[in-house]
């Protein structure tokens, strides 16, 4: 049974999901003006996008000012930040919270989509990692291997982070109660936040990580790797589904990682290489579909990729190279879950990018379908959607439908 743009799923409990097909796509250039971006990071529905001037090449970093785009990359507005050469970018789920590390200075935050900026009070450095709670109120700043800094009430208070190791790469889980920390040329920690301090999980190998992102719940974990110095190895890909405890190394090929990103659930992985001595993945983007088993090659142009994020269902995709700012989009395909109390049933789905309504049906007559009246409620925990009904009598189907 299908129904514009949904096919059926699955069937549990008297309830039907239904998820839409991806389709394959190419990556296409936006309308972002300029050149030498560097990171970018986005909304959890993919619309609202924060990208910065500080792309590695040319050398030394080039300077700018932090760029948004509230409508899907159609167009993109320079915001107030200093021009700095921008290294790393955070984003709250709806986008309004930002936070920004520069190559030299102290970070920047946003409450209000970068309309205004303020300076986090902290030390003059190189901050080369933030992170970002999904809810804006957990912010945390790496800088140069010697300090984190955090604050837990959306940038008002700064404090120095008890218990953490100081790195970079980081990544943070939506609620903000794990982070796990790469340090280059050094080995991968994890953390979990249960009071005061920060109390470290486990320690992962020993390597060149150049960039990690987790699912949601930070319990599935994806880091990458440069070759290392003075050796032949190429740079890998590893992945954790236990917070970090063990890693393996995926099937990704041998390249020169430059960042990794992750859907929601921790299954949609992308990575893009930089233009490094391997002609089969040099200035590549790769897809995974399946949490890392495997990994195919997308097609588009070959260029010196310099940052990427995902949206919370891995449907949307943004990259920045030195020449401009790319996305990449298939069909998006929400899947419902269940879960049932006693006199209740929660239906949720990861926050799509695209617009979806819930509809409920009592016998699966086509002429039936009505939608749901109660609104759905953003879980920051999660990045899902939830609604909650009363469990009536008989038989009752539920899907999602593109408006």
């Amino acid at each position: 049974m299908n129904t514009r743009p949904l096919l059926l799923a699955g069937i549990l409990a008297g309830f039907i999901t239904f998820a839409s097909t991806a389709m394959a796509q190419y990556w296409t250039l936006t309308s972002a003006p300029g050149t030498n971006w560097g990171p970018i990071a986005c909304s959890a529905d993919g619309s609202k996008i924060v990208a910065g001037i500080g792309a590695n090449r040319p050398y030394p970093l080039a300077t700018g000012p932090i760029y948004i785009s509230s409508d899907r990359g159609t167009t993109w507005t320079p915001t107030s930040s200093p021009l700095k050469a921008w290294v790393s970018l955070a984003s709250s789920a709806d986008g309004n919270t930002l936070l920004v590390g520069p190559q030299s200075g102290v970070p920047h935050f946003s409450i209000d989509a970068g309309t205004t900026w303020t300076p986090a009070p902290v030390p003059f450095t190189n901050w080369a990692a933030v992170a970002c709670s999904a809810d804006g109120t957990l912010m945390l700043a790496s800088g140069a291997g010697r300090y984190i800094y955090q604050s837990t009430d959306s940038g008002a208070s700064w404090v120095a982070a008890p218990g953490l190791v100081a790195g970079s790469p980081m990544a943070l889980s939506a609620d903000g109660r794990l982070v796990v920390i790469a340090v280059n040329f050094g080995n991968i920690y994890t953390f979990t936040n249960l009071g005061p301090t920060w109390q470290m999980l486990a320690i992962g190998p020993d390597t060149n990580w150049v960039s990690v992102a987790c699912s949601a719940d930070g319990k599935n974990l994806v880091a990458a790797t440069q070759p290392l110095r003075l050796t032949f190895y190429p740079g890998e890909i590893f992945t954790s589904s236990d917070y970090g405890s063990t890693w393996q190394r995926t099937g990704s090929p041998g390249a020169g990682w430059r960042a990794v990103t992750s859907s929601a659930d921790g299954t949609q992985l992308a990575a893009i290489s930089t233009r490094l001595g391997y002609p089969e993945t040099s200035g590549a983007i790769f897809f995974s579909t399946n949490s890392g088993a495997t990994w195919t090659n997308t097609p588009g142009t070959v260029l010196t990729w310099q940052g990427i994020a995902s949206s919370a269902d891995g449907s949307l995709k943004w990259a920045t190279a030195s020449t401009g700012i790319y996305y990449w989009q298939a069909t998006p395909a929400p899947v419902l879950n269940i879960s049932a109390s006693v006199d209740t049933s929660t239906i949720s789905w990861i926050i799509p990018s695209g617009n979806f309504r819930l509809q409920q049906n009592p016998d699966l007559t086509p002429g039936n379908w009505t939608d749901v009246s109660l609104p759905p409620v953003l879980d920051y925990n999660t990045l899902q959607y939830n609604v909650t009904l009363p469990i009536a009598p008989g038989s009752a189907f539920y899907r999602l439908i593109g408006k």
